[in-house]
């Protein structure tokens, strides 16, 4: 038997716990964070540091050395950093899609990074001790798919699944590519049991400690009679050796009901049905390709030659490689959450520890291990999970403060707030920077933060309003509206949620002068006005309050009017 009870040590994550870990945070565009253990949940933040110009997803964040790691985007966009210096240390964009995929050797020497660029599959080959030597070849056509693991021997797998039409008939292929960095040659490996999946294929889990990989069983479906009489559905998984690619052995793992196959009743019906009859191929791949997607995790245990499942609903399975079973431990409760209705419970195994597992979905649950008896025999075990209490990060309180203050926000300084100098100063520099927004690096996001030399701070809102009376500054305050009415994406930036970038600025220049009107109604014309409160809220009615009366009042009522597709009409 492989599976055995739970020890006293950790049994997955892949992390030390007395390494660093690295959190993403997107707010405009990403945010790093670097945090060590501290204790059993509570972790200190080591340093805090914004992508400039960088929103989009982030594929890979992991250390190299004790001090050095690397992020990189989706399109590519590598950066490491030295966390003792606490600075980057190199830097540069591949300019791929959003299929890029990153590995480390297995000795942590060599950083490999595969994307496709302008259609052309590549490969990035970066040595860890000098990044600035890394080369950029062209692979052969067709080779990289989406998909990239590391061999225990440091040969680089890329699954594959292919889908072609032969005489009129639908044909899948699958397996692996096996590329040698050293020599360039590739070795394509086709398996039996292709997956049917023609949206998202999933890459298989492999351990490359025990050079085995497993996955779905996308072979026929077995189906099986209960002692009730009615169908049971056999979901089963393929174990394969990495060095072959021949399958090793195919487990069933679980006897699904027909009430089990979906969320909803009638697809559940819907489903045993298409699975007993066949009515047509394309509708039972349907049905299938969903009933093999049920399974959400798989995961390598640390110790022994086993994985861990998790189905939707928070049912869990620790399955031996030799295809023994610990019992199904099955989400009966949530410990202070009533009536929660587990078949859209769409959770997967975060972590494993020595005596309990953390399930995900949005927030995070510990599922009991200590008093589980993994090798009773039973069918089924139901477990109450519990709300992991959210961890707790501690940090220098003026670090962390300036790094929230600051965070998503363009800084500008200057030697003293409270002079109308440094006021107009600030003025100049927005002015400038607004010449070039993306140049910022804050993706969707312009807001301000203005600071001075002494300690004193001020947002768009206080700036702005502190700024306007001063001689001159309203000219410099329209050539920054200005320079942001031009730019081509205008209507996509914001302060937050509610705030259309620059609202405050035209706010104080248009409710001042009628000389700003104009200026106004061209910066409604370009903003997002479905997703604004501000202007809709605050701007348009205080310039109808304002001019009320006057001859401008006409010109606001017929430029809101034309500008706007219905928000902002009730208002005028």
């Amino acid at each position: 038997m492989m599976i055995h009870a739970a020890r006293s040590m950790p049994i997955f994550d892949g992390m030390d716990t007395d390494l660093h870990e690295i959190i993403i945070e997107q707010d405009g565009i990403n945010h790093v964070k670097v945090l060590k253990p501290a204790s059993s949940n509570s972790k200190r933040l080591i340093w805090s540091f914004s992508l400039h110009g960088d929103n989009e997803p982030i594929i890979f964040k992991e250390f190299y050395t004790a001090s050095k790691f690397a992020i990189i985007n989706w399109n590519g966009w590598l950066r490491a950093y030295d966390l003792d210096a606490q600075e980057k240390i190199y830097e540069t964009q591949l300019e791929g899609s959003v299929d890029t995929r990153a590995v480390f050797s297995p000795d942590k020497a060599m950083l490999y990074v595969a994307y496709n660029k302008d259609y052309n599959p590549m490969l990035a080959s970066f040595p860890l001790a000098d990044l600035s030597k890394g080369t950029v070849s062209e692979l052969p056509e067709k080779l990289y798919s989406g998909h990239l693991q590391m061999r225990g021997d440091g040969r680089l797998l890329m699954y594959f699944n292919e889908e072609e039409y032969i005489s009129g008939e639908e044909k899948w292929t699958h397996g692996y590519v096996v590329y040698d960095p050293g020599t360039s040659q590739p070795e394509r490996y086709e398996m039996p049991y292709a997956q049917r999946d023609s949206f998202e294929a999933k890459e298989p889990a492999i351990h490359a400690g025990k050079n085995i990989g497993v996955m779905p069983y996308w072979g026929d479906l077995e189906i099986e009679k209960s002692e009730m009489g009615g169908p049971r559905f056999i979901y089963k998984i393929m174990v394969f050796d990495l060095s072959t690619f021949n399958v090793l052995r195919i487990i069933p793992v679980r006897a699904f009901s027909t009430s089990q196959l979906a969320c909803y009743e009638s697809e559940c019906d819907e489903m045993a049905e298409i699975f007993q009859e066949r009515p047509s191929e394309s509708g039972y791949d349907e049905a299938f390709v969903s009933f093999c997607n049920e399974l959400y995790s798989i995961v390598f245990d640390k110790y022994d030659d086993a994985v861990w499942l998790c189905w939707r609903g928070g049912i869990v399975r620790k399955v031996g490689l030799d295809g023994s079973i610990s019992p199904l431990l099955i989400t009966t409760a949530v410990q202070g959450e009533a009536n929660q209705e587990f078949a859209f419970f769409h959770a997967f195994i975060k972590h494993i520890e020595d005596d309990f597992l953390i399930l995900e979905e949005g927030k995070k649950y510990k599922m009991p291990l200590a008093d589980v008896d993994l090798t009773s025999g039973e069918e089924y075990i139901p477990v109450t999970l519990s709300v992991l209490d959210e961890e707790i990060i501690t940090s220098d309180p003026a670090t962390e403060e300036q790094f929230q203050a600051e965070k998503g926000k363009v800084v500008i300084v200057v030697d003293d707030l409270n002079q109308a100098e440094s006021l107009l100063h600030a003025l100049d520099q927005m002015a400038t920077l607004t010449e070039d927004i993306p140049a910022l690096g804050y993706g969707d996001k312009l807001a301000f933060l203005i600071k001075d030399t002494i300690g004193l701070t001020m947002d768009d809102r206080q700036f702005f309003k502190k700024a306007l009376p001063i001689p001159g500054a309203p000219e410099k305050i329209k050539k920054v509206v200005d320079n942001f009415i031009r730019y081509e994406r205008a209507g996509r930036l914001y302060i937050d949620s509610e705030e259309t970038a620059l609202c405050y600025a035209v706010y104080e220049l248009a409710s001042s002068s009628p000389a700003y009107i104009e200026t106004a109604l061209r910066y409604l014309s370009v903003i997002d006005e479905d997703h604004d409160v501000f202007n809709t809220e605050t701007l348009i009615p205080t310039l109808m309050e304002v001019y009320k009366g006057t001859e401008h009042e006409a010109v606001i009522r017929e430029g809101i009017l034309k500008v706007s597709n219905g928000w902002w009409a009730e208002g005028v």
